[in-house]
């Protein structure tokens, strides 16, 4: 199978992210002299974060927020005091301090 051939029955199996980062990839692989397993494991891998990376900007575009770029790293807790910044945590850390039931203390 030829590139292109590949190319075309990735996209109809509907991994395009995979069609993206074949050519790379095989000459990447074939310059470490990858296993075929490690090979197939970074294509799959690519697909997988590209998926991430879609679903995140389709749901941003659904939520229609305002000011979608900004993010908790960027927000001024200084303006209201009364915002305790430990209660509004995102969710990736660890859970909320006890005793912020309330994000206004």
């Amino acid at each position: 199978m030829t590139l292109p051939e590949l190319d075309r029955a990735l996209r109809q199996l509907r991994l395009s992210g995979m069609a993206d980062a074949v050519e790379a990839r095989l000459r990447h692989a074939q310059a470490e002299r990858l296993a075929p397993l490690d090979l197939v494991a970074m294509l799959v891998t690519d697909e997988l974060v590209r998926r991430q990376d879609r679903l995140l900007t389709r749901r941003r575009t659904q939520a229609r927020l305002r000011d979608a770029d900004k993010t908790l790293d960027t927000f001024d807790f200084d303006f209201n005091k009364k915002l305790n910044q430990a209660c509004a945590a995102p969710p990736q850390r660890p859970p909320a301090p006890v005793g912020c039931g309330a994000i206004l203390a």
